[in-house]
C-alpha cells in the first residue's frame, strides 16, 4: 500500500512556497529555507511534514532543532495541532519501524530517521549525520548550532530550514 505524503495535512495557502521550495527532484532542489512568520503560522508543523516527506525520498537522518531540549520536546514531539491532534499523528504508522520516546527519535522503516533536538546540548550529538535539518525559533538559537551543523549539511548535500518569529522591535 502506498502512502501520500503530507499524511493527514494539507498545507495553508501561504504555506505552499515553502512546501513547493524543496521540491521532488534533484535537478531543481534548494538547500537551505528561511521562514520568518507570525505566531500561530504553522511553522513546525509544515517543517515536520515536509521532514517525514523528505526522510522517504532520501534516507538520513533529520534533525527538529529546538533552542532547548525541553522544548524540542513540549512543541513538537509532544505538540498538538489546533484541533487537539498529535504532531505525530501525521506521521503515517505504516512507515514507522519504531519510535524511541526518550530520545524523541522516530525511525522509519526505509532506514532513515526523524529526532527532536535541543541546541542547547548540541555537543551531544558530534559524530552525527543529519542529511536535513530544521531549525525553529531561530531568533532565540545558539548561534554554535548553525556552525555545527552547516559543514555536515555542505559536505552531505544535505538542506536546512530555519523558522521563526521575530524579536524585539
Amino acid at each position: 500500500m502506498e502512502i501520500e505524503l503530507p499524511y493527514r495535512y494539507d498545507p495553508r495557502a501561504y504555506q505552499i512556497g515553502v512546501w513547493n521550495h524543496f521540491p521532488d527532484d534533484d535537478a531543481g532542489r534548494r538547500k537551505r529555507g528561511v521562514v520568518l512568520a507570525h505566531r500561530r503560522w504553522g511553522k513546525d508543523l509544515l517543517a515536520l511534514n515536509l521532514a517525514v516527506k523528505l526522510s522517504q525520498e532520501r534516507v538520513g537522518t533529520y534533525w527538529h532543532v529546538l533552542p532547548f531540549a525541553k522544548q524540542a520536546r513540549a512543541v513538537v514531539w509532544n505538540g498538538k495541532d489546533k484541533k487537539g491532534r498529535s504532531f505525530r499523528d501525521y506521521i503515517p504508522n505504516s512507515l514507522v519501524d519504531h519510535p524511541h520516546e526518550q530520545e524523541m527519535r522516530i525511525h522509519f522503516k526505509n532506514g532513515s530517521i526523524y529526532q527532536c533536538v535541543g541546541g542547547d546540548d548540541i555537543d551531544r550529538h558530534v559524530g552525527t549525520n543529519p542529511v536535513g535539518v530544521i531549525m525553529s525559533e531561530w531568533s532565540i538559537m545558539d548561534r554554535r548550532v548553525d556552525d555545527y551543523i552547516s559543514p555536515i549539511l555542505l559536505e552531505n548535500d544535505g538542506w536546512s530550514l530555519k523558522i521563526f518569529t521575530i524579536r524585539g522591535k
